[in-house]
């Protein structure tokens, strides 16, 4: 179904929070280009964590996984359930799971030593960055954050008492992570292995959401992860 959006449309829906949206909102007359030359191919695969979904870009020859680490998909694979789970994007934060370590969690789910999972670098994860659309990106790709823009804003809000002798460390690391998912789940900050310039301990990020710069290498937040390979050869 095609469907006409405004500029201040679009504007209007990213001042709400367009981290909840399940579909990007595009440019008029954009949607019948959303895959061009058929460059986009869906691929269901066999893994050690059941089905999953993948997303052939013939135009790289990247794979990529339909849905944002932390989320699996749904029973039919025509959707992604439960949360993008942020990770640190500085290699020594303790608080948040660090990249290495999701990588190889994520292979062992994946059950293979040939073709294995890793992040983009920037040029790879800005190959699928479509600024025509909001959040930015090509149909093809989920971007079900499953929280509402209230429950996000809530996120982001959320504050304790630094002074408050009452207040627990574990209150106080809960807070700042509602916090900082908030903030992915808002500006949709995208890590990659690329290493941030400003901060030679951290990786660049790149923010599909349209609000700010698309790279960003003060990595401040942890970003959301969409892994890739290269397509593996039959």
């Amino acid at each position: 179904m095609n469907k006409t959006f405004t500029l201040s449309s679009i504007i209007s829906c990213l001042l709400l929070g367009n981290a909840a949206i399940a579909q990007p909102i595009c440019e008029a007359n954009f949607e019948p280009t959303s895959n061009p030359d058929d460059r986009f191919e869906t691929q269901e695969l066999s893994t050690n964590a059941g089905m999953i979904k993948v997303i052939n870009d013939r135009a790289t020859g990247l794979q990529w996984a339909y849905c944002p680490y932390g989320q699996t998909p749904s029973a039919d694979l025509a959707s992604c359930e439960g949360e993008a789970q942020p990770i640190g994007t500085m290699r020594d934060k303790n608080k948040h799971q660090l990249l290495e370590d999701t990588l190889t969690q994520e292979n062992a789910r994946l059950g293979e030593s040939a073709h294995l999972w890793r992040a983009p670098n920037t040029h790879e994860l800005m190959s699928i960055f479509n600024g025509k659309c909001t959040p930015a990106i090509y149909h093809a790709f989920s971007f079900e954050i499953n929280k509402t823009d209230e429950e996000i804003q809530a996120m982001i809000d959320t504050r304790v008492n630094w002074w408050d002798p009452k207040v627990t460390e574990a209150e106080r690391n809960f807070a700042d992570d509602q916090r900082m998912k908030g903030n992915a789940y808002r500006y949709l900050p995208f890590t990659t292995d690329t290493s941030a310039k400003v901060a030679s301990d951290g990786y660049q990020t790149v923010i599909f959401s349209n609000a700010y710069s698309v790279t960003s290498t003060v990595n401040t937040w942890p970003g959301l992860l969409r892994l890739v390979r290269s397509i593996p050869v039959q």
